[in-house]
């Protein structure tokens, strides 16, 4: 899919409608996740607050590389691989790495006017555009693992988090 500058918004939009996307099981079943575990994932998450796909993960039904696909796959965002190709280190200069950790994001590439960032969660989209307000003009996102998020977090911000364990 093209990535769309949308006029009114400093976020780059990718041609996904809301009102017509499939569920994230119909991903999962086309990506070989077993519909028995989809249906036990589906009872444990009322009882656990987890989401779907995290659940399957935690239930070890599928691996966070399949999540990601779906996810890409559902909601239109590209996938990117931050261990073949990590983030950038000097994007995350004024970003505070406490709120990259709560929201599972990092800044992963400048293409001049447009940044990218990764993501784990395409539903956290509106927070992370907020937190990354001051980071950038125009925003376009791709899905990583969250494992993979939190382990470019901990090397980007190796230095920051270092220097506040110092000071405590």
């Amino acid at each position: 899919h093209p990535l769309k500058l949308s006029a009114h918004s400093k976020v780059v939009q990718l041609p996904v409608r809301e009102a017509k996307r499939p569920r994230l099981g119909a991903f999962l079943v086309e990506a070989g996740v077993d519909e028995t575990a989809i249906d036990q994932a589906l009872q444990a998450q009322s009882l656990n607050q987890a989401r779907l796909g995290e659940q399957l993960v935690a239930d070890g039904a599928m691996a966070p590389a399949t999540l990601v696909t779906a996810l890409a796959r559902q909601s239109g965002y590209g996938e990117v691989d931050l261990k073949v190709a990590p983030p950038q280190p000097t994007l995350c200069t004024t970003l505070d790495p406490e709120r990259c950790l709560a929201l599972c994001f990092v800044p992963w590439r400048d293409f001049g006017r447009i940044k990218v960032v990764a993501l784990a969660d395409p539903s956290r989209v509106k927070e992370v555009e907020a937190a990354c307000q001051d980071f950038a003009e125009n925003i376009a996102f791709v899905l990583a693992p969250r494992e993979d998020i939190e382990e470019a977090i901990a090397q980007v911000f190796r230095e920051r988090f270092r220097d506040g364990a110092l000071t405590r």
